[in-house]
């Protein structure tokens, strides 16, 4: 997921956004995982301005493992519900 924040400190969200997404020759990289938009223009489906900032939150595979066998400690039989299925978060993972 992606957080923008724009010049008045208001947020939007910005579903399946990862950190490769933000390598952009229009990006200044601030952080690992943020960004400072250098030049207007139309990002992931919304204008935004030059000086709107972008941070990626993401969880890694073995966060992800590490939930699910505190969960297996935790529960008996639960499932756990993707809320994100597009391919690039869910190749080469098994279900």
């Amino acid at each position: 997921m992606g957080i923008v924040t724009n010049h008045l400190g208001k947020h939007k969200l910005i579903n399946a956004l990862s950190k490769k997404d933000l390598e952009n020759s229009n990006f200044k990289k601030t952080s690992d995982n943020e960004i400072e938009i250098t030049k207007d223009g139309f990002y992931f489906g919304s204008f935004m301005n030059k000086g709107f900032k972008i941070k990626v939150e993401e969880i890694s595979d073995e966060q992800l493992d590490n939930v699910t066998q505190f969960l297996g400690k935790k529960l008996n039989g639960y499932n756990i519900i993707y809320y994100q299925l597009d391919s690039k978060f869910v190749e080469g993972r098994i279900f």
